[in-house]
């Protein structure tokens, strides 16, 4: 039998609280949409933005439930495990780029 350790911290009553609400409710979630006009290079902004990830653990941190355990506890990454997206929007007219964005 495989054992896993995780090695983290409790949950602050501040963050207990925030968790056991976003359990009942879509509120609490987040997710982020940069709209840019102008010109822009890609993968200048993916790599300062992944540069800043790596410098705070805060960013890092991620949330595991433990069986048989009502509150999870709080891990720091090594690093990002963001879910980078690009799109490129300049041939829309500014009525359609909401709808692809979504």
């Amino acid at each position: 039998m495989q054992t896993q350790v995780i090695s983290g911290f409790q949950l602050a009553p501040q963050q207990k609280g925030l968790w056991h609400l976003q359990q009942h409710s879509s509120a609490f979630w987040s997710q982020c949409s940069i709209l840019i006009d102008g010109n822009l290079q890609p993968e200048i902004l993916q790599d300062t933005i992944e540069a800043i990830v790596k410098q705070y653990e805060i960013l890092r941190t991620n949330f595991y439930c433990l069986p048989g355990v009502k509150t999870p506890v709080m891990v720091f990454g090594e690093q990002s495990l963001s879910n980078w997206k690009y799109l490129d929007l300049s041939n829309l007219s500014h009525v359609d780029i909401p709808a692809k964005i979504k």
